[in-house]
């Protein structure tokens, strides 16, 4: 279109520089003379020679101008065309950038669930070991610790985050491992001691003896026994028709009146008051069927249905019921029939 215009002008021009150079080379005495007859031909005007000169230098400028219009013309037609496809490939290319990182987020929350889920997991085990740690006598502060709490410095990229709670979580199931391996050496150890004691005998199972907290172990009081478990000579003789030997259910310990009685494991207060030939007694019920006695005390200082520890004072020794001076009468039943409590004695906490 450029060019049609370019080229309507330079003819418009052609046609006034033609007029021009007629008007001068044609002028009124001019045409006088050329109606007289001369001899003589007319010379060509100079001034118009040059004016046609000037007009075609011109033409070839403008023709010229046209071909690099139309040259530009088509760059740009190809270089929009370009344009429109460098564009599409952007397009495409952050498209395929946003789905990546789109990817590379929704990696890193898979990640940090399924780590969420391991810490809960290695939690459980810590809680379930210090337990345990506990059921077979390890100290609880052997794993001790503390100090300020001062936030972690975790990277800020989610995925060097991610390794860093992974690695720690690695540290905490090592750790783990030597506490596990230490519990069940002691385990074991445990298990082959009450094997060897004799308290199996009563018909408790191994597990409950070993691992049971509430399980009785130890002395309520400290003195020498007396009177041990088992058949013995009637301690108050024949008299008032009784046999010359009886069958004694416990094991007496002889100890000053007054003497703080020990719960030798924790449980549930079952009697607490006077009992017959138990005279003032304390029954403390420590589940599976067994059960503890404490007899011939001048005071009781729990009640029934109050909930007992080991080595809380339950009761003061003393001369009561049926008794020939002041001392303890230990009793362990296993499913209300008296076991022979020597062997619970020896038993470590």
């Amino acid at each position: 279109m450029l060019a049609v215009l370019l080229m309507g002008m330079v003819g418009t021009t052609g046609l006034l520089v033609y007029a021009t150079s007629r008007d001068t080379a044609y002028t009124p005495d001019v045409a006088a003379r050329v109606s007289e007859p001369s001899p003589v031909t007319p010379v060509p005007d100079a001034g118009a020679a040059a004016a046609a000169a000037e007009a075609a230098a011109l033409k070839a400028q403008l023709s010229a101008l046209i071909a690099d219009l139309e040259q530009a013309e088509r760059d740009s037609s190809m270089l929009f065309h370009l344009s429109r496809e460098q564009s599409a490939e952007l397009s495409e290319t952050q498209a395929a950038l946003q789905a990546a990182e789109q990817a590379r987020v929704q990696e890193v929350q898979d990640l940090e669930s399924r780590i969420a889920a391991l810490e809960e997991q290695i939690d459980t085990v810590e809680n379930l070991a210090a337990r345990m740690r506990q059921l077979v006598g390890l100290p609880a502060g052997d794993d001790a610790s503390g100090g300020p709490a001062v936030p972690a410095n975790l990277p800020s990229d989610p995925g060097d985050a991610a390794r860093a709670r992974i690695e720690y979580a690695q540290q905490r199931v090592q750790a783990l491992h030597a506490v596990l391996d230490e519990i069940d050496t002691r385990a074991r150890a445990r298990l082959a001691a009450v094997e060897q004691s004799g308290v199996l005998s009563a018909g408790i199972a191994p597990s409950v003896v070993a691992f049971s907290p509430d399980v009785p172990r130890g002395q309520p009081v400290s003195g020498p026994i007396t009177s041990g478990f088992g058949v013995r000579g009637n301690p108050f003789g024949s008299a008032d028709g009784e046999a010359a030997s009886e069958m004694h259910t416990g094991i007496d310990f002889a100890v000053p009146q007054g003497t703080p009685v020990l719960a030798t494991g924790a449980g549930v207060v079952r009697i607490a008051g006077w009992s017959g030939a138990y005279g003032s007694l304390v029954v403390i019920d420590h589940g599976n069927g067994i059960s503890t006695y404490y007899g011939h005390n001048s005071s009781v200082l729990v009640s029934p249905g109050e909930r007992v520890e080991r080595g809380q004072v339950v009761a003061l020794s003393g001369n009561t019921g049926r008794s020939t001076g002041a001392h303890v009468h230990y009793e362990i039943r296993v499913n209300g029939t008296p076991v022979d409590p020597s062997p619970f004695l020896a038993l470590s906490p």
